[in-house]
This record gives C-alpha cells, sequence and structure tokens, in this order.
C-alpha cells in the first residue's frame, strides 16, 4: 500500500512535469509515459486530462495497468489503445467526449 501511494504522488508529480505539444488541436506526447501497476480508470482519466477531452466509463471498467506510451502518439490515440488493449470500446460521442466500457455499454 505504502508502495502504491509513492507511485501515485511520483504519477502526479510526473505529469504536472510532462512536455506535450498540441498540433492541430490534438494533444501530443513529447515523451515516453510509464504507468507500473496503475488502475485502468485512473490511466484513461488522466490521457483524457492530458489530451482535453472528456471521458465517460462505464463500472466495469478496471483492472491494474503497466505499460510505457511512446512519444508521438496523441492522448486520443492512446486512450483508446489502451481501451482495446484492456478488452473494452471506445465509442466518440462528440469531438470532445469519449465514451469506453464494455460492448454492451457501448452499444
Amino acid at each position: 500500500m505504502k508502495f502504491f501511494k509513492f507511485l501515485l504522488i511520483f504519477l502526479i508529480i510526473a505529469f504536472g512535469f510532462c512536455p506535450i505539444i498540441q498540433a492541430a488541436d490534438e494533444v501530443v506526447l513529447e515523451r515516453d509515459l510509464e504507468y507500473i501497476n496503475v488502475d485502468l480508470p485512473d490511466v484513461i482519466r488522466d490521457l483524457a486530462e492530458m489530451g482535453r477531452f472528456r471521458v465517460v466509463l462505464d463500472r466495469q471498467v478496471r483492472g491494474d495497468v503497466t505499460l510505457t506510451l511512446i512519444h508521438g502518439v496523441t492522448a486520443k490515440e492512446a486512450v483508446g489503445t489502451v481501451a482495446r488493449g484492456y478488452g473494452y470500446s471506445s465509442r466518440w460521442l462528440d469531438a470532445s467526449t469519449l465514451m469506453i466500457g464494455t460492448s454492451a455499454y457501448i452499444n
């Protein structure tokens, strides 16, 4: 539990200083980001905040995430890839709102 708190604080600090660039209304990661044993909804919310869009999550979205996001990818691409990689579907409701969940929830 102490390690998890340390990791969470580290990620919050890292995101506070994580350089991002914006190109054509898309936020692009300027360097790699690493998540180690972080709650999936927290990763999705972090990416949505970085990408400046809203996200609606199904209550079924859960799990621990360990992954590295490579620089050059947009926040929108990253969140969709993470959702699919952990078995969830996603659908854009409009230009600034993404819905993530099970297939039944999305449809």
